[in-house]
């Protein structure tokens, strides 16, 4: 299958893909992700359980590990980086940009199944005279 037809349907059925790819081997699931660009690779991950996505991440290395994490919104980074062991996880912060360092590191302050775990960083600010 072409490969434009592959990113095409991942990007517009993303939920039903991960319940195909989650029933996949794991080693099957890696070489699929493998295959896969690095924006579309983010996009598939942020779909994927948070575990599983991990497993990836954490056989992926820290380089790589970086260059996918940086594509994914920090609230699913997070979630994907607690499922690491703590020296790759510091080694895949250390190598992301400032801004979404810092946004992660404040999200992996809380448990997983809290609400502090899931929001979103991002501050909208209106001025009272507009």
């Amino acid at each position: 299958m072409p490969r434009e037809t592959v990113n095409h349907y991942l990007k517009q059925h993303p939920r039903d893909a991960m319940r195909v790819l989650e029933a996949a081997r794991a080693d099957e699931l890696h070489a699929f992700i493998d295959s896969l660009g690095t924006e579309v690779k983010a996009s598939v991950l942020g779909h994927l359980l948070p575990q599983t996505a991990a497993g990836y991440i954490a056989r992926a290395g820290a380089e790589r590990g970086a260059d996918i994490v940086v594509h994914l919104r920090s609230a699913t980074a997070a979630r994907v980086l607690a499922g690491v062991t703590q020296g790759m996880r510091r080694e895949i912060l250390e190598q992301l940009p400032l801004e979404k360092r810092t946004n992660i590191r404040h999200l992996l302050r809380y448990p997983d199944d809290s609400v502090g775990s899931l929001m979103i960083t991002t501050t909208l600010a209106c001025r009272v005279d507009a």
